[in-house]
């Protein structure tokens, strides 16, 4: 009996057929001869390697790395260009130019030059009128390349309910509002003429300018003697029409007299009325007033250029509802010693040629306001200030009124009498 596996023993096993082997060409130098052998796994020393160099490619040739590549060049550019301008002018003897352009006496103008006190820097808010046409410009790089764009952001998405926008400038916060959130927004700002250019830009910038616009009202004047009303519940269309709210309709006439026509917009056509501070209801300066004021109250770069900033402030914490937010955003002196002398000698030039003085001391400001401070963040070496106050409770403001009783009582008592005409002094 077979078994199978005999079957398969008995089979012949065919022979494994095999390539020739090339045999070398004696001919032929050693390096071009075939040494390949059948059968073997190649060799890594006969395949050539690549190249490393031939084989990455450039990430610039693209379209896309040129991009970025000609974008990194102009930020470079712009920064190189924006470091030597203000290196110039920080450089810059501030006693060359001051004959030129003093407004004030000689003891003055140099006590001014390297004093941080706000009564004693002189008044060069002026010059706002004169450069609001060209202020976006001025301040646009500087701006980019610090940053400040996200601050601005941030400070305009504060914004709710009823708005108070001191210090609005050009309108520079006003394309970061949230309008939906927004039931009214009173944009006040001492200089007409920048006032003018932020009411040109919402004509022309965002989605819904007619729902903008019957929230928006603007305020041309200082708020040294108070802060407009805001707009009563369910008015706001209203108050913008009247100008003024309730009970104020002869002011409005008033300041129309007195203003004349209302100015013409960009395109030709007229626009909403500005109205004057000094001609508006005012909130009330006592603890008990409550109507009127503000959820939200904020401010930009706006304590430079004022004469009392303290005076300032507590007058918005005032415009305060108590539950509302008070921040404002703001620049002055630097937590650097070095940086402080560099500002200080030349905070006389730069507040002729802008407007504002860039030395002051925002932390003893809002220190001498006596609010409590919710938070403070500070960043360019120090120089830019977000500040976030908490409103004012009615013992702190009974205090104000006290301080500012004293104060007024003692500049009466200081100020020369004019003698009757029937005294003999």
């Amino acid at each position: 009996m077979f078994h199978s596996t005999s079957i398969l023993c008995a089979r012949r096993v065919p022979k494994r057929t095999e390539a020739p082997i090339s045999k070398p060409n004696p001919y032929l130098p050693y390096q071009q001869q075939d040494h390949h052998i059948p059968n073997s796994p190649p060799s890594p020393l006969s395949e050539p390697k690549p190249n490393p160099r031939s084989t990455t490619k450039n990430p610039f040739a693209t379209p896309r790395g040129k991009r970025y590549l000609l974008g990194g060049g102009l930020i470079l550019f712009a920064m190189g260009f924006y470091t030597t301008s203000l290196y110039t002018s920080l450089s810059r003897n501030p006693s060359s130019t001051a004959s030129s352009s003093r407004t004030t006496t000689t003891a003055t103008t140099s006590s001014s030059s390297t004093s941080s006190s706000p009564h004693r820097q002189a008044d060069f808010t002026a010059i706002y009128d004169t450069t609001a046409s060209d202020y976006d410009a001025l301040v646009g790089i500087s701006e980019l390349l610090m940053g400040m764009g996200w601050l601005r952001r941030a400070l305009a998405r504060r914004a709710r309910g009823h708005t108070l926008e001191a210090s609005v400038g050009t309108g520079r916060n006003l394309r970061w509002v949230r309008w939906g959130e927004v039931r009214s927004l009173t944009c006040v700002d001492a200089s007409r003429e920048m006032v003018g250019v932020a009411r040109g830009k919402v004509k022309t910038e965002g989605q819904g300018v007619e729902l903008v616009r019957r929230k928006l009202r603007w305020v041309v004047g200082g708020l040294g003697r108070g802060v407009p009303k805001a707009p009563p519940a369910g008015e706001e269309n209203e108050e913008k029409e009247a100008g003024g709210g309730a009970g104020v309709g002869d002011e409005r006439r008033r300041s129309e007299k007195n203003v004349g026509e209302a100015k013409k917009s960009n395109d030709g056509e007229e626009g909403e009325k500005m109205e004057e501070s000094g001609n508006m209801a005012l909130v009330g300066q006592g603890a008990q007033d409550k109507e009127g004021k503000y959820d939200t109250v904020i401010q930009s770069l706006g304590l430079c250029s004022t004469d009392d900033p303290v005076q300032l402030i507590r007058g918005l914490a005032r415009a305060t509802k108590s539950d509302g937010e008070l921040v404002l955003l703001e620049h002055g002196r630097s937590q650097y010693q070095w940086l402080n002398q560099i500002l200080d000698r030349s905070a006389s030039e730069h507040a002729r040629m802008h407007g504002c003085w860039w030395n002051r001391d925002i932390g003893k400001i809002v220190e001498d306001t006596g609010l409590e401070v919710l938070k403070i963040w500070r960043c360019h070496l120090g120089t830019t200030w977000w500040i976030e106050l908490k409103p004012p409770s009615k013992a702190l403001m009974d205090k104000w009124d006290r301080e500012e009783a004293r104060t007024k009582a003692v500049v009466d008592t200081t100020s020369p009498k004019r003698a009757k005409w029937w005294s003999w002094n």
